[in-house]
């Protein structure tokens, strides 16, 4: 198994037991999972975050970071060890000792504490994001056909016709996202593109906003938040799911797995 891992995993007893009940079991960490491990401008949140991981190094893979995977083109390979960063993941090993070092006064904590710098101003930096997401939610949900939220808040299954309602709005999304990017995928692994699952994990995670009423007490942190987290859903589509203690993130992972697998039916 090859399963992304959420930062809030990392400290959580069932890691270990994950790595212990099979070798061939490992985890995944993707950028935001790093900056995450790095925020907090000291050494003691990485150092916690990796006591479980580094007894396990050989069962870690790190991904290359997410502006270079949209950049690849899955039309060339349907494995996707493309998107594994080789250099970083063989050094993992060496890394897990040099924090340890790092902790108990190596120079090593002084690139540490850079890059812990580094990592908590990015993710702060995503807050003026989230704002402009949180305006784009208030002018969706006007234009929202009321009968579609019906259906979300009835819990009952999305039948062919919810499929492309979500598909035709997923697809408008997308157009913005990747004349962002200026990355426009091969028409046969549109599917497969990061943007798109990227796109789609963030309409369904609107979707159950607006359903559940609650986006309007939404703060730019909280937003900002739920982006980073649709990152770690996104990834976990491409493999074998992800550890998570968060239910939400869970549960958009299923829905937009279930997705994917009914795109051809659409």
């Amino acid at each position: 198994m090859k399963k992304i891992v959420d930062v809030n995993y990392l400290r959580d007893p069932r890691l270990r037991k994950y790595f212990e009940e099979d070798k061939n079991n490992f985890i995944i960490f993707t950028d935001f999972a790093c900056m995450e491990c790095y925020k907090g401008r000291s050494l003691t949140n990485i150092k916690n975050s990796l006591e479980i991981v580094s007894d396990y190094p050989d069962q870690v893979l790190v991904l290359k970071n997410t502006g270079s995977v949209i950049k690849e083109d899955l039309s060339k390979s349907q494995q996707n060890d493309i998107f594994i960063d080789q250099d970083q993941t063989a050094g993992f090993h060496d890394f897990c000792i040099g924090v340890k070092e790092a902790s108990e006064g190596d120079f090593f904590a002084k690139q540490l504490l850079e890059k812990s710098e580094l990592a908590s101003i990015d993710i702060e930096k995503k807050k003026e994001f989230a704002g402009l997401v949180l305006k784009g939610i208030e002018q969706f949900n006007k234009e929202m056909d009321q009968n579609f939220i019906k259906v979300l808040r009835s819990g009952k299954p999305w039948t062919s016709s919810e499929y492309e309602h979500i598909w035709r709005e997923v697809i408008e999304l997308c157009k913005l996202m990747f004349k962002k990017h200026n990355e426009l995928p091969n028409k046969y692994t549109f599917a497969r593109h990061y943007i798109f699952r990227y796109s789609l994990s963030c309409y369904l995670l609107a979707l159950k906003w607006l359903s559940e009423g609650g986006w309007h007490s939404y703060s730019e942190e909280d937003m900002r938040n739920d982006l980073i987290d649709m990152s770690y859903v996104t990834y976990a589509t491409y493999f074998d799911g992800v550890l998570s203690k968060d239910n939400k993130i869970n549960d958009l992972y299923e829905k937009s797995n279930a997705f994917i697998g009914q795109l051809k039916k659409v």
